[in-house]
């Protein structure tokens, strides 16, 4: 009865994720539209912010309450590889990424430096409490950047937001209902009933929070960019990856190590980030498009390495 309670729950979930996600897309992109803003730039901040905070829930809880560093740093590097190799495979499966390349550029150099960033404060095994510092004055940085952006759109486009037009208030509702719904879902209907499944298969805590608990983490972020591209909008689905791996990084990672200092080796996993980030640029530089072809060799890339992660 308990496994077919679980399934209920996590078929429910899956539900809700959807239902969720389209109330974010749509908020967002009316938001963009209001403010004035280009749709990348929500997909950057709001959208990435908001379906990050399952990955910095349960890194918190690993580190902090559970003492499975490796399952939190597991967690934050395992999400980044399935944002990459998962989200954008299966979006770019959907139907072809179409992204102003010139726009992308500045975004991609960051996730870049960001990624060499973690590997060199990662790559010792530790992550000290002043590192983590370091990451989060990086993350302050990196949201001063994007509203800096913000702010010369508004001024070249007109902000003209009547804030008591009813229907600004149903987006700000849409948004954070959206993200309320998503991260209740994904992470209390279905990574509580899969993790119980994974610790009795007796897989260890460090290959948990790079793959189940990853996966559900990331959920989120699959069901956002799913319904974005399901919807046209392009921008929002491709900033919410590069906007969720450069928050798990400085703000999710940084803001466990300034509570609690890490220690795991998870210099592998280290690689096949940096692998998947560079393999973003050539994607995006010629054309500004990701092939249906190059989304499903992402996936297949992601499968590799999920079944190395539990035969190694």
């Amino acid at each position: 009865m308990n496994i077919i309670f679980d399934f209920a729950l996590v078929v429910l979930g899956i539900v809700l994720l959807n239902l969720g996600a389209n109330w974010l897309v749509d908020g967002s992109s009316k938001i963009a539209a209001n403010l004035g803003v280009r749709p990348l730039l929500i997909g950057l901040t709001v959208v990435a912010l908001g379906t990050s905070t399952p990955e910095f829930v349960v890194s918190v809880v690993a580190a902090v309450a559970e003492n499975l560093d490796g399952m939190s740093i597991g967690n934050v590097i395992g999400s980044n590889i399935a944002n990459i190799g998962l989200i954008l495979g299966v979006s770019a499966t959907m139907a072809p990424l179409a992204v102003d390349r010139q726009i992308l550029k500045g975004d991609l150099v960051i996730l870049g430096l960001v990624t060499l960033l973690l590997i060199a404060i990662a790559g010792n095994g530790v992550v000290s409490h002043w590192e983590g510092w370091l990451l989060l004055a990086a993350g302050v940085l990196f949201f001063w950047n994007v509203l800096h952006r913000a702010n010369n759109d508004k001024k070249r486009n007109g902000n003209n937001v009547d804030k008591s037009d009813p229907t600004w208030t149903k987006s700000i509702i849409e948004v954070v209902g959206g993200l309320a719904i998503l991260i209740a879902s994904s992470n209390w209907l279905i990574v509580d009933h899969s993790v119980p499944i994974m610790e009795w298969l007796g897989v260890s805590d460090a290959v948990i929070g790079m793959t189940i608990i990853a996966i559900g983490t990331s959920l989120p972020e699959l069901a956002a960019s799913v319904a974005s591209i399901s919807k046209g909008q392009f921008e929002i689905g491709v900033g919410n990856v590069i906007g969720s791996n450069i928050i798990n990084t400085l703000i999710v990672l940084g803001g466990v190590a300034a509570i609690k200092e890490i220690n795991a080796v998870v210099n592998v996993e280290l690689g096949v980030q940096l692998f998947m980030t560079l393999m973003l640029y050539p994607l995006f530089k010629t054309t500004g498009r990701m092939q249906r072809f190059v989304g499903a060799g992402l996936l297949v890339f992601y499968t590799i390495f999920i079944l190395w992660s539990y035969i190694k």
